[in-house]
């Protein structure tokens, strides 16, 4: 609904293709790796498609829209198609990486229970000690069945959804405005319009009328509620 802003237009765009050649493990449309040791990515960049990003020892900075977030022990970083980043990572940095075309994506992307907004404006979620475990065990067990010689994609597809269900349930803490679209049914079905739409449609008329508002409501009613979520 706004345009890109110039600094992200001349971003470079990155392929999924271009991991292949250090895969540990991986389909088409799915690639594991591991990240061991210090690494460095000093001009961003954007990706076409989703990363899932498991750190479990983690020191530096990981940088995703221009925004600066400290690696710590025991994150999740979630990478959404067109999310510029750049990273600084440390020497004892520990951590595992789901690479997850767009298509592939969509199979399990309902078990990321709340709007997609809500993880690209929250993209670390920091996990208790339990779900720790689970998700490393899960990114694991995507990892064997990569490697296995007859891999199945129903199994795989399956074990992200977990892991998508996981990070949802450490990540609603950390979402203020869920409980303002659960308080306004109008409010979530637009946002529900937006993943929808969003890759075709960009005019507030569209969405006022799904709506039954004027666009001029519309705008005044999102920008009470981003009011309201920069002061809780």
């Amino acid at each position: 609904m706004t345009k890109p802003s110039r600094e992200t237009k001349y971003v470079p765009v990155i392929g999924i293709q271009e991991f292949r050649k250090g895969q540990l493990a991986g389909r088409d449309e799915l690639l594991f790796n591991e990240l061991r040791g210090a690494r460095h990515i000093d001009k961003p960049h954007k990706h076409d498609f989703f990363i899932i990003m498991l750190f479990e020892k983690a020191q530096g900075v990981h940088t995703i829209d221009f925004r600066n977030y400290p690696l710590e022990n025991r994150q999740v970083h979630l990478l959404f198609p067109g999310q510029v980043h750049r990273w600084d990572i440390g020497p004892q940095t520990i951590g595992y990486q789901l690479m997850i075309d767009r298509m592939f994506f969509e199979h399990f992307a309902p078990y990321f229970r709340f709007s997609f907004s809500n993880y690209m404006n929250n993209p670390v979620i920091p996990l208790s000690a339990s779900s720790f475990k689970l998700l490393k065990y899960e990114f694991n067990a995507i990892k064997d069945e990569l490697s296995a010689a007859n891999s199945l994609r129903d199994i795989i597809s399956a074990r992200a959804a977990v892991i998508a269900a996981i990070v949802s349930k450490e990540a609603e803490s950390l979402f203020n405005d869920f409980k303002v679209y659960q308080s306004n049914p109008r409010l979530a079905k637009f946002n529900m319009l937006i993943e929808q739409h969003f890759k075709t449609e960009k005019l507030v008329t569209f969405y006022a009328s799904k709506l039954n508002v004027s666009a001029n409501y519309l705008n005044i009613l999102c920008k009470k509620i981003s009011i309201y979520l920069q002061l809780s």
